[in-house]
């Protein structure tokens, strides 16, 4: 007996898609009668007489699924890739404020990486016809093949579907625009690691390097998102020039340097590092010799905590393109107006105009529930919506405002003290593992973290790694002055402007955990 394939019987649960056909009727192999497939002959004017009215037939349309496999279902899935890819540029372009270019560059780049796939599809992909892959119109599926592609190397790997985000970044990283990953991503571990594998993958199979981060821009939002006082940005260029980090992706990491394979990481340990050299979470009195070193303010580490608190509540409320990273932990400590917003939006993100889920749903008692808030009149957005930049200005002048001086104490004057006194820099403390933070300090990591769009452990051991490298310096520093030679300064002075009070604080930076020479 002869099978067609068709959509599934689902009568009693009968999950056979293999039919036959009988004196005009389809049969599922297991003999259930299929409902409105009957084939009819059409004699209806078979020996009429007169006048004949023709009434119109209701037929039935069967959606049949089929599944490709091969280079056919390799390159439907590249063609759904490429529209994934081009939405994602649209809406940076249209809805986030990027530049036109941005969609062409995102292309070069994916036109790339499409090339290295050229043997798993078929020869129609590789005819130069770019514009209609990528573009909003999906082209009909080619022919028929079931030659079987084999795998390569790792540039002919399938792209996984967070390559797209890591190919929009790279896109903004080459037109030098200030965009961090935490700007898309609150946890993006992953997609850091992501961008570091494809940058080694376009310099290993196409030559291309790519720039660092555009470092005064981001640096600055960096430190004002984290309500710091300026003076953090000359902090952290001085010290960026005795780690020397290059804020850019490395072709090759050293295994224990790999929490600092990303520049973004690089960049707000740093920061961190500044911080706790100026600002110290602890409550230790620390002197320094010059009413102009940036050490003279003092930070009420417990008021910044208040404040910070504050914010991330202001702003936790749900905001457009926030509301897929909402879990069910979230859902508990939402208000009443925060759980009616998010329903509105699963409503008009899932569900179609009937209030039925998007995908095929048969339950007959769908109806009987509709979806909506009928008779409610819609509200508008709290004033807080597309005001973060504001509140961000706002956490910054108030704890701006709260800055304490601290009294200078020279050279001179300390030697006619009774006790010896701490200077900006001395008894650091570094934090091995998050346990070890303080409260004040976890908080202050924490902000750090989200803001770049790493894990705090992430966070925690590249400043780990950061302040191992400062104490490597300093012991070089400490042997070369002992063998009687003079310590060259002039690194520091390439193109930034060091203090004698910059150069103390480097110099007087004592690591004070318990062990020393730390290893992952």
């Amino acid at each position: 007996m002869e099978y067609v394939t068709r959509g599934v019987c689902g009568q009693d649960g009968c999950r056979e898609t293999r039919y036959y056909l009988d004196n005009g009727l389809w049969f599922c192999r297991r003999g259930h009668q299929q409902e409105g497939q009957q084939i009819q002959h059409d004699d209806d004017n078979f020996g009429s007489q007169g006048k004949t009215n023709r009434v119109r037939k209701t037929t039935t349309v069967e959606k049949v699924q089929k599944t490709y496999h091969g280079r056919q279902g390799f390159r439907l899935f590249i063609l759904a890739y490429q529209l994934i890819i081009w939405k994602q540029c649209h809406v940076f372009i249209h809805n986030k404020g990027f530049p036109q270019g941005f969609e062409t560059v995102v292309r070069d780049l994916w036109t790339l990486r499409l090339r290295a796939l050229a043997g798993k599809l078929d020869d129609s992909s590789d005819d130069g016809n770019y514009e209609e892959l990528f573009s909003s119109q999906v082209p009909e599926p080619p022919k028929d093949q079931n030659t079987p592609y084999s795998h390569g190397s790792k540039a002919s790997d399938s792209p996984k579907l967070i390559e797209t985000l890591a190919l929009c970044y790279l896109g903004a990283l080459l037109m030098r625009l200030p965009v961090s990953i935490g700007d898309t991503l609150p946890n993006g571990d992953h997609l850091h690691r992501t961008v570091l594998e494809l940058t080694n993958l376009y310099n290993r199979e196409f030559d291309v390097s790519f720039p660092p981060l555009n470092t005064p821009p981001m640096l600055f939002e960096y430190i004002r998102q984290l309500a710091l006082p300026l003076e953090i940005y000359a902090s952290v260029q001085n010290l960026q020039k005795v780690v020397d980090f290059t804020y850019r992706f490395p072709i090759a990491s050293r295994k224990r340097d790999k929490h600092l394979a990303f520049p973004e990481a690089q960049m707000i340990a740093l920061v961190i590092v500044a911080a706790k050299l100026l600002f110290p979470f602890d409550e230790l009195n620390r002197y320094p010799t010059s009413a102009h070193d940036p050490a003279t303010q003092v930070i009420d580490w417990g008021h910044w905590a208040h404040v910070q608190k504050q914010f991330e509540e202001r702003t936790a409320e749900i905001g457009k393109g926030k509301e897929i990273l909402v879990t069910e932990m979230d859902v508990l400590d939402m208000t009443n107006d925060q759980l009616d917003e998010y329903m509105d939006w699963y409503e008009n993100s899932w569900l179609d105009s009937r209030g039925t889920e998007t995908r095929p749903v048969s339950n007959p008692l769908v109806d009987m529930f509709p979806t909506g808030r009928a008779g409610i009149e819609s509200q508008p957005e709290p004033p807080l919506h597309g005001r973060e930049d504001e509140l961000i200005d706002a956490k910054l002048q108030t704890i701006m405002s709260t800055l304490k001086p601290r009294r200078p104490i020279s050279d001179e004057e300390s030697i006619n003290m009774e006790h010896d006194i701490l200077r900006p820099g001395s008894s650091y403390p570094i934090y091995r593992y998050i346990s070890s933070l303080p409260e004040t300090g976890r908080l202050f990591y924490e902000s750090a973290a989200r803001l770049v769009g790493l894990s705090l452990q992430s966070v925690v051991r590249a400043v780990l790694h950061t302040e191992l490298k400062l104490q490597q310096w300093q012991e070089r520093k400490r042997r070369t002055e002992f063998q009687g030679e003079e310590f060259a300064w002039d690194f520091l002075n390439h193109s930034t402007k060091v203090t004698t009070d910059d150069k103390n604080n480097m110099e007087g930076m004592i690591l004070s955990d318990e062990n020393q020479g730390i290893e992952e």
